[in-house]
């Protein structure tokens, strides 16, 4: 007579074991997302706070320091074209000569 096991399908046995594997993982997912909290925790939102504290004191005092170069700079009328003709004029080179 015929064995029983020789007329079983092959990819039977592969096809539960991965459809068993999907509907475990899809579970786990889904519990996941049911424990885990919506809003955060007063902790991370007291550093989120804290950060955008800083960011901005950050931009505040960038901007100042800025203003601070600007003025520093418009006050003593210096330019690139002013600092070139002082080097030349320091090692003695005659600005208005032509070659």
């Amino acid at each position: 007579m015929s064995d029983p096991k020789d007329q079983r399908a092959d990819g039977c046995g592969i096809f539960f074991t991965i459809l068993t594997v999907v509907f475990v993982s899809l579970c786990f997912i889904f519990i996941q997302k049911f424990l885990q909290p919506d809003e955060p925790s007063d902790t991370s939102f007291m550093t989120d706070e804290q950060r955008a504290v800083k960011i901005e004191e950050f931009h505040k005092s960038n901007e100042i320091y800025n203003q601070n170069i600007l003025n520093y700079h418009a006050e003593k009328n210096s330019s690139l074209e002013d600092a070139m003709v002082k080097i030349l004029i320091d090692y003695g080179t005659d600005i208005n000569q032509t070659n």
